[in-house]
């Protein structure tokens, strides 16, 4: 969201000061709170502040915008503890449409204020899409992550142009399209312009 708060009109006190609350938006980044006002005599100020808005476990996966069929990839999970005591963390990896060649579950210690990564293997077997779903569960917090990643079939793109005409009561054209004798099956598509 890009407003997390709009109030038109608050009152002051005597002093010219004035509370309210705010419940934070589930998004992690910086807010800017605009104050201004205007006193009955058209005297005005304003006043800009910011407050970062985090969590104080965070779990990251540094993944690829994309797999290629045969893609085999280290995926880190990171965690970050911004608690000012040690945690252990219980990572885990959870894949659709991939292959998981690291063990599910991974124990973390992170110290105060740092960071530590857990390592999984994974192997793209199949075009189409993957859900990876990353865990980490914490004594005092936890996080936790699914992202959608597509999976692009190996080969290459190959473009194919025809031209002829169609006339007067012909309702369609014909063409032939060969595909390579050892295409994969599920890597050939077919897009007409």
């Amino acid at each position: 969201p890009d407003t997390a708060l709009w109030l038109a009109d608050v009152k002051t006190d005597a002093k010219g000061r004035a509370r309210t609350e705010i419940t934070w938006p589930d998004a992690l980044t910086t807010w800017r709170t605009t104050a201004r006002a205007v006193t009955v005599d058209t005297r005005v100020g304003s006043a800009i502040d910011r407050r970062i808005v985090r969590k104080n476990l965070i779990l990251r996966l540094a993944v690829p915008r994309f797999f290629t069929v045969g893609d085999e990839v280290e995926i880190p999970a990171i965690v970050m503890n911004y608690l000012a005591a040690p945690q252990r963390i219980q990572t885990s990896l959870a894949v659709e449409g991939l292959e998981l060649l690291s063990p599910a579950e991974q124990p973390l210690e992170v110290n105060p204020r740092g960071e530590a990564v857990a390592r999984y293997r994974v192997r793209a077997t199949r075009p189409g899409e993957v859900k990876i779903t990353g865990k980490a569960l914490g004594m005092e917090e936890s996080d936790a992550v699914e992202l959608t990643i597509p999976v692009r079939p190996f080969g290459i793109e190959t473009l194919t142009s025809n031209t002829g005409s169609i006339k007067g009561d012909e309702p369609a054209g014909e063409f032939e399209i060969a595909f390579p004798a050892d295409a994969i099956a599920g890597a050939r598509s077919l897009e007409i312009k």
